[in-house]
């Protein structure tokens, strides 16, 4: 039975049962589905937020300027899921380094130019 989980914490019926690491507690498919609505939910909105503006640009249609809003996609989806799960608070290590490890991908398909 799914619960609610709250602050590291799963809560079925108002009942505490654990923390999230604990395998017995979680479904870690259920976890990965929610992480990938997350990430489509933060491309998808954050891309038609600039969508407007973007159309704006001189250089629209261009493959540079279709590169930076495919990177701005990706950008955003790792951004959500970044902030996903930056505010737990989970003692997994692998999971700490894969937050840094995903706002080095966002800086780094800022800087890349296309020719």
């Amino acid at each position: 039975q799914p619960g609610l989980l709250l602050r590291g914490r799963l809560r079925v019926n108002g009942e505490e049962k654990g923390k999230k690491w604990d395998v017995s507690v979680m479904d870690e498919g259920l976890e990965r589905l929610e992480s990938v609505k997350t990430g489509i939910a933060g491309a998808v909105a954050g891309s038609l937020a600039a969508a407007p503006i973007a159309l704006l640009a001189a250089n629209r249609l261009s493959p540079q300027w279709e590169f930076n809003h495919d990177a701005l996609a990706v950008s955003l989806g790792l951004s959500a899921l970044v902030y996903r799960y930056a505010i737990r608070t989970d003692p997994n290590p692998m999971l700490k380094q894969g937050v840094v490890g995903a706002f080095a991908i966002t800086r780094i398909l800022s800087a890349l130019r296309v020719s």
